[in-house]
Parts: C-alpha cells; sequence; structure tokens
C-alpha cells in the first residue's frame, strides 16, 4: 500500500534509493526485532557496495531497537495475546495492569493502565517466562 507519513516522492526516490520502504500490507504484522534484522541485512548489502547507509525517517523505538538490540524474549504467541484481549474485554485494561502489578510491581510501574499493547506483552512474556 501507497501511503506514509512525509514519504519521498518519485523525485526523490530516483536521486536517493530507500530500502525498508511499502514493503508489507498494513495488515501484516512487523516488530521491532523485525525491522532489526531487516536492517541490518539492508546495511550490510549497502556497506558491501561501498556505500555508507543513511538512516531517515521511522521512529525512536525502531532506531533504538537497530542501536541497542533487544532482550531475547520470545516472538508474539496468537493464542496468548487472543487470550489477553478476552480477558480484557472481559474485565477491563484496568484488572489486567492490577494482575500485572501483582505479578511483576517494577514492569506495572512503568506501564500506564491505558497502553493496552505494552500492557499486553508484559503480560505475554509473563505468561511464557513465568
Amino acid at each position: 500500500m501507497d501511503i506514509g507519513t512525509a514519504k519521498p516522492d518519485a523525485a526523490e526516490l530516483s536521486a536517493a534509493p530507500h530500502r525498508l520502504l511499502d514493503i508489507l500490507d498494513p495488515a501484516e504484522a512487523y516488530s521491532a526485532a523485525d525491522f532489526r534484522r531487516d536492517a541490518l541485512a539492508e546495511m550490510a548489502d549497502i556497506v558491501a557496495a561501498g556505500r555508507i547507509p543513511l538512516l531517515v525517517g521511522g521512529t525512536m523505538l525502531y532506531f533504538k531497537a537497530l542501536l541497542e538490540g533487544l532482550s531475547p524474549l520470545p516472538s508474539a504467541d496468537p493464542e496468548v495475546r487472543a487470550r489477553i484481549e478476552q480477558q480484557a474485554a472481559e474485565q477491563g485494561w484496568n484488572a489486567l495492569h492490577q494482575q500485572l502489578q501483582e505479578i511483576d510491581p517494577v514492569a506495572a510501574a512503568r506501564i500506564h493502565p491505558n497502553d493496552p499493547q505494552r500492557l499486553s506483552r508484559a503480560l505475554e512474556v509473563f505468561f511464557h517466562f513465568g
């Protein structure tokens, strides 16, 4: 799908080739770990061609993942995520935040109860590792 905020136009793309642009359908999942893997591969190709990679656009989350790496956590588990989403639908995210508070007070202190993505991921990691 040809969308994006401040996306380079055809003239800019012909003057300076861009990588990792329009590589997925918006319905496909793509994580910071996926980006890191793909960006490192693209950067290696660019360096091998005798050029210097220039990073532009994106979010600091992905840039930080590229520079610092990520914790060795399990990949998202759709079944566990679905259970968490169902529990949130039945009890609300505040109840899940309270559950996280009991399980991991440090993580709960960092994650706002109105941040379902991070809250869900924290619980998902707990269910994998205990």
